[in-house]
Protein backbone atom coordinates (compact mmCIF):
# COMPACT_ATOMS: atom_id res chain seq x y z
CA UNK A 1 0.00 0.00 0.00
CA UNK A 2 2.74 2.30 1.23
CA UNK A 3 4.62 1.23 -2.34
CA UNK A 4 1.34 2.76 -4.06
CA UNK A 5 0.83 5.83 -2.95
CA UNK A 6 4.73 6.60 -3.45
CA UNK A 7 4.08 5.15 -7.21
CA UNK A 8 0.97 7.53 -7.36
CA UNK A 9 2.37 10.72 -6.26
CA UNK A 10 5.77 10.32 -8.82
CA UNK A 11 3.46 9.56 -11.38
CA UNK A 12 1.51 12.87 -10.67
CA UNK A 13 4.24 14.45 -10.71
CA UNK A 14 5.61 12.93 -13.82
CA UNK A 15 2.81 13.84 -15.44
CA UNK A 16 2.61 17.37 -14.22
CA UNK A 17 6.73 17.90 -15.15
CA UNK A 18 5.32 16.72 -18.87
CA UNK A 19 2.93 19.59 -18.82
CA UNK A 20 5.53 21.95 -17.42
CA UNK A 21 7.75 21.11 -20.43
CA UNK A 22 4.87 21.41 -22.99
CA UNK A 23 3.97 25.10 -21.88
CA UNK A 24 8.18 26.06 -21.62
CA UNK A 25 8.15 24.70 -24.88
CA UNK A 26 4.88 26.81 -26.25
CA UNK A 27 6.48 30.13 -24.21
CA UNK A 28 3.88 29.69 -22.16
CA UNK A 29 0.91 29.94 -24.74
CA UNK A 30 -0.91 26.73 -23.07
CA UNK A 31 -3.00 27.26 -20.13
CA UNK A 32 -1.80 26.76 -16.68
CA UNK A 33 -4.47 24.70 -15.47
CA UNK A 34 -3.01 21.72 -18.10
CA UNK A 35 -0.40 20.89 -14.91
CA UNK A 36 -2.99 19.75 -12.52
CA UNK A 37 -4.65 17.73 -15.03
CA UNK A 38 -1.89 16.40 -16.18
CA UNK A 39 -1.07 15.41 -12.40
CA UNK A 40 -4.40 13.75 -12.09
CA UNK A 41 -4.65 12.02 -15.81
CA UNK A 42 -1.19 10.30 -14.70
CA UNK A 43 -2.13 9.47 -11.00
CA UNK A 44 -5.27 8.21 -12.24
CA UNK A 45 -3.20 6.12 -14.99
CA UNK A 46 -0.90 4.99 -12.67
CA UNK A 47 -3.66 3.65 -10.17
CA UNK A 48 -5.77 2.14 -12.92
CA UNK A 49 -2.20 -0.09 -14.27
CA UNK A 50 -2.01 -1.02 -11.10
CA UNK A 51 -5.57 -2.43 -10.67
CA UNK A 52 -5.26 -4.43 -14.04
CA UNK A 53 -1.60 -5.65 -13.41
CA UNK A 54 -2.64 -7.63 -9.77
CA UNK A 55 -4.07 -10.60 -11.24
CA UNK A 56 -0.49 -11.19 -13.29
CA UNK A 57 1.90 -9.66 -10.46
CA UNK A 58 0.10 -11.93 -8.07
CA UNK A 59 0.03 -15.14 -9.95
CA UNK A 60 3.61 -14.37 -11.11
CA UNK A 61 4.60 -14.65 -7.71
CA UNK A 62 3.05 -18.19 -6.65
CA UNK A 63 5.49 -21.27 -6.40
CA UNK A 64 5.87 -23.76 -8.34
CA UNK A 65 2.67 -26.28 -8.13
CA UNK A 66 0.10 -23.86 -7.82
CA UNK A 67 -2.83 -23.83 -10.09
CA UNK A 68 -5.51 -20.93 -10.37
CA UNK A 69 -8.98 -22.93 -9.71
CA UNK A 70 -11.13 -20.01 -10.44
CA UNK A 71 -11.35 -15.88 -10.81
CA UNK A 72 -13.98 -13.33 -10.04
CA UNK A 73 -14.19 -10.88 -12.91
CA UNK A 74 -16.05 -7.40 -11.27
CA UNK A 75 -17.36 -4.54 -12.98
CA UNK A 76 -17.81 -1.51 -10.53
CA UNK A 77 -20.14 1.79 -11.40
CA UNK A 78 -17.38 3.63 -9.76
CA UNK A 79 -14.91 2.21 -12.30
CA UNK A 80 -16.57 2.78 -15.25
CA UNK A 81 -14.00 1.68 -17.62
CA UNK A 82 -14.53 -2.07 -15.47
CA UNK A 83 -17.90 -2.11 -17.53
CA UNK A 84 -15.49 -2.89 -21.30
CA UNK A 85 -12.63 -4.44 -19.25
CA UNK A 86 -13.53 -6.41 -16.30
CA UNK A 87 -10.87 -6.14 -13.30
CA UNK A 88 -9.94 -9.49 -11.78
CA UNK A 89 -9.91 -8.63 -7.75
CA UNK A 90 -10.31 -12.25 -6.46
CA UNK A 91 -9.16 -15.48 -7.06
CA UNK A 92 -8.63 -18.96 -6.14
CA UNK A 93 -5.34 -21.04 -6.03
CA UNK A 94 -4.81 -24.56 -5.32
CA UNK A 95 -1.26 -25.75 -4.18
CA UNK A 96 -1.01 -28.48 -5.88
CA UNK A 97 2.39 -29.29 -4.90
CA UNK A 98 1.46 -30.07 -1.63
CA UNK A 99 -1.33 -32.56 -1.72
CA UNK A 100 -1.85 -35.66 0.27
CA UNK A 101 -3.29 -38.91 -0.58
CA UNK A 102 -5.22 -40.87 2.27
CA UNK A 103 -6.74 -44.66 1.29
CA UNK A 104 -9.12 -45.70 3.94
CA UNK A 105 -12.10 -47.80 3.66
CA UNK A 106 -11.44 -48.18 -0.13
CA UNK A 107 -11.86 -44.47 -0.35
CA UNK A 108 -9.24 -41.97 -1.81
CA UNK A 109 -9.10 -38.63 0.20
CA UNK A 110 -7.32 -36.30 -0.51
CA UNK A 111 -6.20 -33.03 1.92
CA UNK A 112 -5.08 -29.90 -0.06
CA UNK A 113 -4.84 -26.54 1.39
CA UNK A 114 -6.81 -23.87 -0.95
CA UNK A 115 -5.90 -20.08 -1.06
CA UNK A 116 -8.25 -17.10 -1.83
CA UNK A 117 -6.72 -13.92 -2.82
CA UNK A 118 -8.48 -10.81 -2.65
CA UNK A 119 -7.43 -7.23 -3.67
CA UNK A 120 -8.89 -4.35 -1.54
CA UNK A 121 -7.49 -1.28 0.50
CA UNK A 122 -4.93 -3.91 0.91
CA UNK A 123 -3.96 -7.40 -0.07
CA UNK A 124 -6.34 -10.62 1.80
CA UNK A 125 -5.29 -14.03 1.60
CA UNK A 126 -7.26 -16.74 3.26
CA UNK A 127 -6.16 -20.01 3.28
CA UNK A 128 -8.14 -22.93 4.03
CA UNK A 129 -7.24 -26.51 4.43
CA UNK A 130 -9.68 -29.15 3.48
CA UNK A 131 -10.04 -32.80 2.62
CA UNK A 132 -12.37 -34.29 -0.20
CA UNK A 133 -13.35 -37.46 -0.92
CA UNK A 134 -12.54 -38.10 -4.12
CA UNK A 135 -15.40 -41.29 -4.48
CA UNK A 136 -18.47 -39.13 -3.46
CA UNK A 137 -17.04 -35.54 -3.51
CA UNK A 138 -17.62 -34.53 -0.35
CA UNK A 139 -15.35 -31.64 0.41
CA UNK A 140 -14.82 -31.13 4.45
CA UNK A 141 -13.11 -28.07 5.61
CA UNK A 142 -10.45 -28.10 8.00
CA UNK A 143 -10.13 -26.48 11.48
CA UNK A 144 -6.45 -25.38 12.23
CA UNK A 145 -5.92 -28.42 14.30
CA UNK A 146 -6.70 -30.09 11.54
CA UNK A 147 -9.74 -31.57 12.43
CA UNK A 148 -12.99 -31.88 10.47
CA UNK A 149 -15.79 -29.76 10.37
CA UNK A 150 -18.25 -31.75 9.16
CA UNK A 151 -21.07 -29.37 9.40
CA UNK A 152 -19.56 -26.95 6.54
CA UNK A 153 -19.21 -30.10 4.41
CA UNK A 154 -20.21 -29.46 0.82
CA UNK A 155 -20.80 -31.59 -2.11
CA UNK A 156 -19.32 -30.97 -5.17
CA UNK A 157 -19.02 -32.55 -8.59
CA UNK A 158 -16.61 -35.15 -9.85
CA UNK A 159 -16.25 -33.14 -13.40
CA UNK A 160 -14.89 -30.07 -11.69
CA UNK A 161 -11.85 -28.40 -12.10
CA UNK A 162 -11.09 -29.14 -8.37
CA UNK A 163 -11.74 -32.70 -8.47
CA UNK A 164 -9.68 -33.28 -11.73
CA UNK A 165 -6.71 -31.49 -10.27
CA UNK A 166 -6.33 -33.46 -7.30
CA UNK A 167 -8.34 -36.66 -7.61
CA UNK A 168 -6.82 -38.95 -10.31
Amino acid sequence: MFWDLVGTVFSGLGAAGVAFFLRALSRKRLPVWLVPVFAGVGMMAYQIYGEYTWFDHKQSLLPAGSVVLETHDVKLPWRPWSYLFPQTLEFTVLDQANLRRIEQDDQQIVEMVIYRFERRTYDRVEIEPQLLNCLTGDLVPLTEQGQPRLELATRIELDSRLAQLTCR
